[in-house]
């Protein structure tokens, strides 16, 4: 597992981090839902366990449970107005319109 991000982004996550007290200092990478384009990760402060992989850049360790990995590879993680990009790396969304009853224009 790879974590690709940016000096910016990490101190973006570790400012967070530092403002909260008695938390773990990890992030991990989600899957937060599925919708017409794909799946959706996010970002929470959590502890690693023994089912996850961990990959520490510029100090900030990331967490990721392995079948999370398996399925999607390595992530790009950005800080990008006001708000994180959380994506695999080699992520290429589906079109979806046939299952969310939206026109395609």
């Amino acid at each position: 597992m790879k974590v690709i991000t940016n000096k910016e982004s990490v101190a973006k996550l570790l400012e967070v981090i530092e403002k909260k007290e008695n938390r773990p200092k990890s992030i991990r990478i989600f899957v937060a839902g599925y919708s017409c384009s794909g799946p959706k990760f996010g970002l929470v402060i959590d502890p690693a366990s023994e089912d996850d992989l961990v990959y520490e850049e510029n100090g900030l360790k990331f967490v990721v449970n392995k079948s999370v990995d398996e399925q999607f590879g390595d992530f790009r993680v950005e800080f990008e107005d006001d708000g994180f990009i959380v994506l695999p790396v080699d992520f290429q969304p589906t079109g979806g319109c046939a299952s969310c009853g939206g026109s395609c224009s």
